[in-house]
């Protein structure tokens, strides 16, 4: 989500009130840590967290098969560098608390969904050119060392700003390309900054898209190569797959804005990709802006919803029978920009000693996803959806 510079620094000093930390600590970019950010200890806090989370999973899951995968999405970490003494105040460590959930989950692959916060600092401006690459870096080893695939959506704030800007077939080379290196199968754009996992020995089509293709032009939009390459991926889903659309932008037409919507942002081609996925649903023909689909094919497919970040709250809905959900994941917002329908929920927490991973499993099976809070909110978090 794109808010402005005074709206940042009030919440994020409502979170650092909570935290009663020295404000030094916030912006101190103290000196990096080594290559292996895989090594950082995590709190005592953060085991049994995800601990009391997955006894919660193992109770639902019994013997159902499932799909598992943690999301993290909207750190918007300012800090260049992993810092040694280590800063347990910067939110990309949460990262870190995800993969370690994935592990003890035994996930299938990782989401992130992108505003990791390459292109601004502590203080909401625009960052230099070397600030901007070791910010980069930093992300990057956070990465290398995990051993499962994760699928990264990019974010209207990760191809920096006027000052540093990386291209985006850049961000895909260094972040889906190092999946493929790593072994990982996946098919993708020309750039590598959209495309789809298949979860191996499971009947699911995981895409990840660029749903701010169109920047800087226009901060979320998608161009008619990118939904050429979904159709054409969709159109083709082996007989009894189902598929999962996962997006930083809420490609809901209404519950991801911020109040009040001034109607600034235009997204391009978003109603035309919602039309795709209704048709799909349906197993229909059809046609829009130019492009054309046929979906009469794939009455043994089923599409379970789109997940996304970008607003910094929690939200959900059913449109034209496709399901739409928001995670609040490390994103904050200030109160007056919550929209009142349909509900919204943004828990502030303290960084030091609480976290928020939401834990997405599928039982294909039975047509079920669920959302697994791991840390603030907890059980009460947990969110239900049939498809």
């Amino acid at each position: 989500m794109d808010i402005n510079r005074r709206d940042f620094l009030k919440t994020t000093a409502i979170t650092a009130g909570i935290l009663a930390l020295n404000p030094n600590q916030l912006l101190a970019e103290p000196v990096p840590l080594p290559d292996d950010v895989q090594k950082i200890p995590p709190p005592s806090w953060v085991e049994p967290k995800i601990q009391e989370t997955y006894a919660r999973f193992k109770a639902w899951k019994g013997q159902d098969e499932t799909v598992v995968f943690p999301i993290v999405t909207d750190i918007h970490s300012g800090l260049q560098h992993f810092s040694n003494p280590v800063n347990y105040n910067d939110p990309k460590i949460h990262i870190l608390y995800a993969q370690r959930a994935a592990h003890v989950f035994n996930a299938d692959f990782m989401a992130d969904l992108g505003d990791n916060g390459m292109d601004r600092n502590t203080r909401w401006a625009d960052v230099q050119m070397e600030h901007g690459l070791n910010r980069l870096d930093a992300n990057v080893k956070i990465y290398r060392g995990f051993p499962k695939p994760v699928l990264f959506c990019v974010g209207n704030h990760d191809l920096g700003n006027s000052i540093f800007h990386i291209p985006a077939r850049k961000f895909g080379e260094l972040f889906t390309g190092l999946m493929i290196k790593k072994g990982y199968k996946f098919t993708t754009g020309p750039n590598l900054d959209y495309g789809f996992y298949d979860v191996p020995q499971k009947p699911l089509r995981i895409f990840f898209l660029n749903s701010s293709e169109t920047l800087p032009r226009v901060a979320y939009g998608f161009e008619k190569t990118q939904l050429q390459f979904l159709i054409r991926h969709l159109q083709e889903l082996p007989e009894g797959y189902a598929t999962l659309i996962l997006t930083h932008f809420c490609l809901h037409p209404t519950i991801g804005r911020w109040v009040p919507d001034t109607g600034k942002w235009q997204p391009q081609l978003i109603p035309t990709l919602r039309i795709i996925l209704e048709d799909f649903k349906k197993c229909a023909k059809g046609e829009d802006q130019g492009l054309k689909w046929d979906f009469s094919h794939n009455q043994g497919n089923k599409i379970i919803g789109c997940i996304s970040g970008d607003s910094h709250f929690d939200c959900e809905a059913v449109l034209n029978d496709i399901t739409y959900v928001i995670t609040q994941s490390y994103g904050t917002v200030s109160q007056k920009h919550l929209p009142k329908t349909p509900p919204t929920t943004y828990l502030p927490f303290s960084r030091t000693n609480e976290m928020l991973v939401d834990m997405v499993a599928i039982k294909l099976d039975r047509q079920e996803m669920k959302f697994f809070r791991i840390g603030i909110g907890g059980e009460q978090r947990d969110r239900t959806f049939k498809y």
